[in-house]
């Protein structure tokens, strides 16, 4: 290795992760000594971080940069449903909005309007601060009501579920269930749980009879000192409603709130290209499959793949709001999908919003509302001072 010049070793430290660049230290001291050269450290960095961050990294964080991400891999960033314009039918009341943003296989937030709504959500923990009750209350509520119910809400096939398999739409869920069961004693010693969900009905109650549409929550945690590295994104339309999302944009911010409702017209390709040629310092195109977008940049990469079934532009980061992907479903069997971000795509965010811009009708149904399944947003959470890499679990 010491024989070979350092552009080729470059070359094949970027096709490495860091812990098997690290568990080959032992091997050679001329790659330890390596590792010390900044021009190495950036350009390892730079296969984990997109050119926005990396202006922010001053030359001395490299190193520890490096060591963050050691042992890490990528993950669903915990964003938390907070806000809504768009109301709730009545199968979300229960769910709430808080897993706007989390992969699950459960039934998810329907809205009641299309015209100009939204869903914000806020860099958060993706559930209160339930963890040592919800182990109680699982093992008991298995034992009293039977494996079955383990296995279809924890899919598990022992009562010794594991807390961070344990997600607060599984705990709604469930109480569905516990409302009809006359034996009170399921609660003892659980009455926290009782109370909060509740407490919780309560409140949505609440608010729905004030004002049917514009509603906030504010029962979640934010992580302290923390931005998500958003690095892709996985989005799932499939539902129990009589509507399903079909074209949507995802914004995003470095602010910890969105607070700004801009209403969009874009419903077609068309629109979409006005936007673009109206505004190309904000809407600058990063990667597409569309043809007609392709040639707005020089860095604008184009991949005609998927056209058959969904099309999609992502943007740069530009600006306080920051567009994320504009995205239509094409063919109405496609349901879930998964983007990769490239360089120019990728951006630091504290917070997302989902606007909603048109909609497919589905022919068997059990709901009636505008629906998705799940919007997931993959990457880093990253310390906000350091930008050191934080494990969340």
């Amino acid at each position: 290795m010491e024989l070979l010049p350092i552009n080729v070793i470059a070359q094949i430290l970027k096709f490495l992760n860091i812990s098997e660049i690290y568990s080959k230290l032992t091997l050679s001291k001329h790659l330890i000594q390596l590792l010390q050269n900044k021009k190495i450290q950036r350009l390892i960095l730079s296969t984990y971080y997109p050119q926005q961050l990396m202006i922010k990294v001053q030359q001395d964080q490299y190193i520890n940069l490096i060591k963050s991400l050691s042992n890490i891999t990528q993950q669903e960033i915990p964003f938390w449903g907070t806000e809504t314009n768009g109301g709730l039918t009545e199968n979300s009341l229960r769910f709430w909005i808080g897993k706007s943003f989390m992969n699950t296989d459960s039934q998810q937030v329907s809205i009641l309007r299309l015209e100009n709504s939204f869903i914000s959500g806020t860099l958060a923990f993706d559930s209160i601060n339930l963890k040592q009750a919800l182990v109680q209350y699982t093992k008991r509520f298995i034992e009293i009501l039977g494996m079955e119910l383990s296995q279809t809400f924890y899919n598990s096939n022992s009562i010794n579920v594991s807390a961070n398999k344990i997600k607060i739409y599984d705990l709604f869920l469930s109480f569905q269930y516990l409302e009809d069961f006359e034996d009170q004693t399921i609660f003892d010693g659980l009455e926290y749980l009782y109370l909060y969900q509740y407490c919780k009905n309560l409140q949505i109650v609440l608010m729905t009879s004030q004002n049917n549409y514009n509603l906030k929550d504010d029962d979640h945690q934010i992580l302290p000192l923390a931005i998500s590295l958003v690095q892709g994104v996985k989005i799932c339309r499939k539902t129990f409603s009589d509507k399903i999302i079909k074209t949507i944009l995802l914004i995003t911010s470095e602010d910890q709130y969105i607070k700004e409702n801009k209403k969009y017209n874009l419903r077609t390709v068309d629109e979409l290209y006005n936007l673009i040629n109206e505004d190309p310092n904000q809407y600058s195109p990063a990667q597409t499959n569309i043809p007609l977008l392709q040639n707005f940049s020089n860095q604008t990469q184009f991949d005609n793949s998927f056209q058959n079934e969904y099309i999609y532009c992502t943007f740069e980061p530009k600006g306080q709001l920051q567009p994320l992907i504009w995205l239509q479903f094409v063919n109405p069997n496609t349901y879930e999908i998964t983007i990769k971000f490239n360089q120019f795509t990728q951006r630091l965010a504290k917070s997302i919003q989902l606007k909603f811009l048109d909609i497919d009708q589905q022919e068997q149904f059990e709901y009636t509302g505008i629906s998705f399944g799940y919007i997931s947003i993959q990457g880093y959470v990253l310390d906000s001072k350091d930008l050191n890499i934080l494990k969340i679990n």
